[in-house]
C-alpha cells in the first residue's frame, strides 16, 4: 500500500516599470556627445501561495511545501535614476562610440506578507541599490560599402532589500530579513555592416555572453536570545555562456521615414547551485545544470516632421529553460540524511513597446 502527496500551489509574479527620458545631443568638435537622464518608478513583486494549505514562503523540510526554488517572495517599491553620456567620433578609420552609464535606487519601500507554517509575519524594509556599465563599439571599414563591428559591453547591478516582520499573533518573536541581487554581463563580439545603397542596409553577427548572477535572502526568527535562521544562501548562483547570432536591418522609404527590424536567436549553457539552511535542523544544496534558449524580434522606425522626430518601437521575445541535477540534505551532524533530485524548466513570453519623441533643438 502506498502514500500519494499533493500539493496546490500558485505563482504570481507582478512587474510594472514607468519612465521618463530625457535625451540631448551636441557636436563637440569632430565628435557627438549625447547624455540621457531617466527617472523610473517601478513595482516588482513575488508571491507564493498554496490556498487550503500550510503555506511555507520561506521553505519546509518537505519539498512540497517549498516554493522557494520556482521564485523568492518579495514586494518592493523604488524609483531610480540612471544618467548615461556617449560620446561617438572617427579615429583614423575607427568610427568609435563609448557609452558610460549608471544609476541609482531612491525612496523604495519592500513591504510584504509572509508565512510560515500558520504564523504570519507582516514584514516592512526598504529598498536599496545601484549599477553602472558601459560599452565600446567600433567599426572598421573594409570597403566602400561594407564594415565590420566589434562590440565590448560590461554591466553590473546590485539590489538590496532588508527589514525587519512582527509575527501576527501572541507570540512576541521578530523577524529580521536581508535580501541581495547581484548580477554581472559581459558581451563582446561582432560582424558586418553592409549598405545597399538608397538607405538600406543590413547587418549580422556573433557575440558570446557570461551571465553571473547571485541571489541571497537570509530570514530569521528571535525572541532576543534564541535565533533560527532561514538561510538561501545561493539561491541560486547561476552562471551561464551564451551564444547569440543578431541580424538587423533597415530601410528609407522615404526622406521622412525609416524602417527597422531585427532578429536575435541564442543558446545557453547554465549552472546553477541551491543552498539552503531551515534553522539549524539542516542544510540542502543542489546542482542542476541544462540549457537556455530562446529568440527575440523588433520592430521600429523613425518619422521627422521637423524638429521633431517619433520613433515607435514594438519588440517580442521567447525563452525556455531547462535544468536537471541531484544534490543531498546534510543534518547539523554533518552527517547526509537524504538524496535529492531537481528538473527545473520555464518557458516565458514578453512584449513591449513605446514611442521615443526627438526634438531637434537649433
Amino acid at each position: 500500500m502506498g502514500i500519494s502527496n499533493y500539493a496546490q500551489y500558485d505563482l504570481i509574479s507582478d512587474l510594472d516599470n514607468y519612465a521618463l527620458r530625457l535625451l540631448y545631443g551636441m557636436p563637440l568638435g569632430g565628435f557627438n556627445l549625447g547624455g540621457e537622464v531617466q527617472f523610473a518608478y517601478r513595482h516588482e513583486e513575488n508571491e507564493n501561495l498554496m490556498p487550503r494549505y500550510f503555506n511555507y514562503t520561506l521553505g519546509d523540510e518537505f519539498p512540497t511545501r517549498n516554493l522557494t526554488p520556482f521564485q523568492l517572495p518579495y514586494n518592493s517599491s523604488y524609483w531610480e535614476a540612471l544618467l548615461k553620456g556617449s560620446l561617438e567620433g572617427k579615429v583614423g578609420p575607427l568610427d568609435l562610440e563609448f557609452t558610460l552609464r549608471a544609476g541609482f535606487i531612491f525612496g523604495g519601500d519592500d513591504n510584504w506578507l509572509l508565512t510560515e507554517g500558520t504564523a504570519s509575519v507582516a514584514s516592512n524594509g526598504d529598498v536599496t541599490g545601484w549599477r553602472i556599465g558601459g560599452d565600446l563599439w567600433a567599426r572598421y571599414p573594409l570597403a566602400e560599402d561594407l564594415t565590420l563591428p566589434i562590440l565590448v559591453r560590461l554591466d553590473y547591478q546590485e539590489k538590496i532589500r532588508s527589514g525587519v516582520g512582527i509575527r501576527l499573533d501572541p507570540n512576541p518573536n521578530v523577524y529580521p530579513y536581508d535580501s541581495e541581487e547581484r548580477s554581472v554581463h559581459l558581451e563582446v563580439g561582432g560582424g558586418l555592416d553592409k549598405e545597399f545603397g538608397q538607405g538600406t542596409r543590413v547587418g549580422a553577427g556573433v557575440y558570446y555572453n557570461y551571465l553571473q548572477g547571485d541571489y541571497y535572502l537570509k530570514f530569521v526568527e528571535t525572541d532576543g536570545t534564541t535565533w533560527r535562521p532561514w538561510d538561501h544562501r545561493n539561491y541560486p548562483a547561476s552562471t551561464e555562456h551564451q551564444v547569440m547570432v543578431r541580424l538587423a536591418g533597415e530601410v528609407e522609404l522615404s526622406p521622412a521615414v525609416t524602417l527597422r527590424m531585427g532578429f536575435a536567436p541564442f543558446f545557453g549553457w547554465v549552472n546553477e547551485d541551491f543552498t539552503f539552511q531551515y534553522r539549524t535542523s539542516y542544510r540542502d544544496d543542489i546542482s542542476p545544470a541544462g540549457y537556455h534558449w530562446g529568440i527575440g524580434a523588433s520592430f521600429g522606425g523613425s518619422i521627422k516632421f521637423k524638429p521633431i522626430t517619433l520613433e515607435p518601437f514594438f519588440n517580442v521575445n521567447y525563452q525556455q529553460l531547462n535544468l536537471d541535477g541531484n544534490g543531498d540534505r546534510v543534518d547539523s551532524a554533518g552527517t547526509v540524511t537524504g538524496l535529492w533530485d531537481m528538473d527545473r524548466s520555464r518557458k516565458e513570453w514578453s512584449i513591449g513597446g513605446g514611442l521615443s519623441v526627438l526634438f531637434d533643438l537649433p
